[in-house]
């Protein structure tokens, strides 16, 4: 009988991580071993999630395994609880799975079915910098569900990068097991083309000779909207053929829409809302801009350097995710004028890769079938 491989996650909305374990359930190997996803959310019908089910992966939706009732204040939620519990043990009951990998806050989710899958290995991957995920006391309720699977199980965490395996350990002891995983993209996909540039350049409605500004990231403070607004601001009062093109969705996106407006650069700024198309869309734009306030390893930089794109990258962002001569990192503090004149003097150059191929779905893949233990 093939070995079962779970992937736990939240939610399938277009995030850096849940590109990620997209990738995996659509790389894996299904000859030697059955893989299926449960997400301990609800079916949103996000655009990943209709990916996944076309080609055929199993998702299963905690939320649909219990019916939820409609008592009244705390009777009402203490029912609930006490039935997603059952529905979460009942789920891996049955599953009876060889592998569990975590992603994301979801062991809080599990816990109850700690005992189910008492025989299986665990893995759970740390998606952020460990502090913003634990420190000061936030996500209490997760650190304290880890620390109860690890009393009865085994884990091997997945670091993002070396930097943050110290602070998993201080987590949750010195002797518990840390490997670094690499995130994982079809760095093939992302070789730009004459003719994927021309097809989108046409879409964005720009002309050949305009600088097209990127970038990929969901609507949230992390990832520092309003000082990319800033930047690009500045860039086209010194280059009036520039378009900004802003990738995602999420809480800011109104209050961004606002800002450009106040700005009067409607016209040259295009909000594309969540793409499935990331891999094709990458070839229409001359400059990757990426100013995050904090990182955990951002998948949408490697895609960037494997789309051959200038980087321009905060001081804030590891220096592991440096892979090519493509990543140029600033300051945030300089400001947003620096920034504009630091992408305005970029001289094109020999591209030069080191290590990028570590980050490839494939070699990705080969490590996880060795480590699950499918493969020898």
């Amino acid at each position: 009988m093939k070995p079962k491989v779970i992937q736990v996650i939240p939610s399938f909305r277009t995030g850096g991580a849940e590109a990620l374990v997209k990738n995996y359930l659509l790389a894996f190997d299904n000859e030697n071993c059955n893989h299926e996803a449960l997400v301990v959310g609800e079916r949103c019908n996000y655009p990943f999630e209709q990916v996944l089910l076309e080609a055929g992966v199993k998702i299963t939706f905690l939320s649909e395994l219990y019916k939820k009732n409609n008592l009244p204040g705390k009777l009402g939620h203490i029912v609930n609880a006490l039935r997603w519990r059952s529905a979460v043990r009942n789920y891996f009951k049955k599953a009876k799975p060889d592998v569990v990998h975590c992603h994301l806050n979801v062991a809080q989710m599990i816990v109850p079915a700690v005992r189910e899958f008492k025989t299986a290995k665990l893995f759970y991957t740390v998606h952020s910098d460990p502090d913003k995920y634990w420190g000061g006391g936030k996500n209490l309720k997760e650190v304290k569900a880890v620390q109860k699977i690890l009393s009865h199980n085994n884990i091997m965490f997945f670091a993002l990068h070396s930097e943050s395996v110290l602070k998993i350990k201080k987590y949750f002891g010195e002797n518990v097991k840390v490997e670094v995983l690499h995130n994982a993209v079809d760095t093939a996909a992302f070789s730009p083309t004459a003719e994927k540039r021309a097809a989108y350049r046409k879409e964005l409605n720009v002309a050949d000779d305009t600088m097209v500004v990127g970038h990929v990231g969901r609507f949230f403070e992390p990832k520092n909207h309003e000082f990319i607004i800033d930047v690009f601001s500045a860039l086209n009062k010194k280059c009036n053929k520039s378009h900004l093109v802003l990738v995602g969705d999420g809480e800011l996106r109104k209050k961004m829409e606002e800002k450009v407006k106040s700005l009067s650069l409607e016209d040259c700024v295009s909000f594309l809302g969540n793409r499935l198309d990331i891999s094709n869309l990458l070839s229409a734009f001359d400059v990757f801009l990426f100013p995050s306030l904090w990182e955990g390893l951002p998948l949408t930089l490697i895609e960037a350097q494997a789309a051959e794109l200038p980087c321009y990258v905060s001081d804030t962002v590891t220096r592991a995710i440096d892979r090519s001569n493509l990543m140029t990192y600033l300051p945030l503090d300089i400001g947003a004028e620096k920034w504009a004149e630091n992408i305005l003097s970029y001289e094109k150059k020999t591209i030069e890769y080191n290590g990028l191929l570590e980050y490839d779905i494939h070699t990705v893949i080969e490590y996880l079938m060795h480590v699950y233990g499918i493969v020898e």
